[in-house]
């Protein structure tokens, strides 16, 4: 009974794993036919323009971004090959959707060229890593939400293993405030600690409902994000310096270790030689 009982366990098990087999295979499918239908809807638009109502309202131009029949702008949403994983549309009136059944974790939209920008950034959402590209002239990757930034990230520093990283949070200030998750915070905070990058929250006044880096530009001013932004760099810079001097003391350090060994073990044989010589004088008397 008990050989049956152990039988039919194996037999659950081995089921239960091919069953989460197929499952996978079918979502793996159908996300690739949706990756698919999100590439022909690319396709299938025009470049935006940057007098497009959203991109008006966030006071930011379209880079790279498309604009379908009825009107809507498309983010596309890559892997690192650039491939096309899925893409978000945004509304006239700033509504956001992505594309049904696609992934999209871990997709990003590059605004600028990774491989020749001194520092990377990777913000939240489009209007934000636009501002961003605007007034640093560096490379951001737009991850869509919050909890996507450790993941892309993590494939940028995988692609870029030498590069500096700035994660460009959301900063959810009133609702920390009013004693809630600051969500934007911690998941830049996460992000950054992930890949050894540096956290660039903006800061706002008490009354400024405003969360992101895009909202800082139009409520007080893009002198005042360049500044924030800047002290950001300097401090991420600094930051590398401080690790690369730490990395580089290591040696040094470890030879002076070794040469301490040495010379007490050396001191150690003496006082035993020592030692051994007086037991044999006291001996010999």
């Amino acid at each position: 009974m008990q050989a049956a009982t152990a039988v039919d366990r194996a037999r659950l098990t081995a089921e239960a794993a091919q069953r989460r087999q197929a499952r996978a295979q079918e979502r793996e499918l159908v996300q690739e036919q949706a990756a698919d239908a999100a590439e022909a809807r690319l396709a299938q638009a025009e470049p935006a323009i940057d007098d497009h109502p959203y991109l008006r309202s966030k006071d930011v131009p379209s880079y790279g971004l498309r604009q379908d029949r009825e009107g809507n702008l498309l983010v596309p949403i890559r892997d690192m090959d650039g491939k096309v994983m899925s893409v978000q549309a945004i509304t006239a009136e700033g509504r956001k959707s992505f594309q049904k059944e696609a992934k999209t974790q871990g997709g990003h939209f590059l605004i600028g060229d990774a491989a020749a920008s001194k520092s990377v950034l990777v913000a939240e959402g489009y209007a934000t890593a636009a501002t961003l590209h605007r007034e640093t002239g560096l490379a951001v990757a737009v991850a869509f939400n919050a909890g996507n930034l450790g993941r892309v990230a993590e494939a940028l520093r995988q692609r870029y293993p030498e590069k500096p990283l700035m994660i460009a949070g959301d900063n959810d200030h009133v609702k920390e405030r009013q004693g809630k998750p600051n969500v934007g915070r911690e998941k830049a905070e996460d992000a950054a600690a992930r890949v050894g990058g540096t956290l660039l929250l903006p800061t706002f006044r008490p009354d400024d409902q405003g969360t992101d880096w895009n909202d800082l530009a139009r409520s007080q001013g893009r002198a005042v994000l360049v500044e924030q932004v800047s002290a950001g760099l300097a401090r991420g810079e600094r930051q590398r310096m401080a690790a690369e001097l730490a990395q580089a003391r290591k040696p040094q350090a470890q030879s002076q270790e070794k040469s301490l060994r040495q010379d007490e073990g050396q001191r150690l044989t003496q006082v035993e030689q020592e030692i051994r010589h007086r037991k044999a004088r006291g001996i010999r008397r």
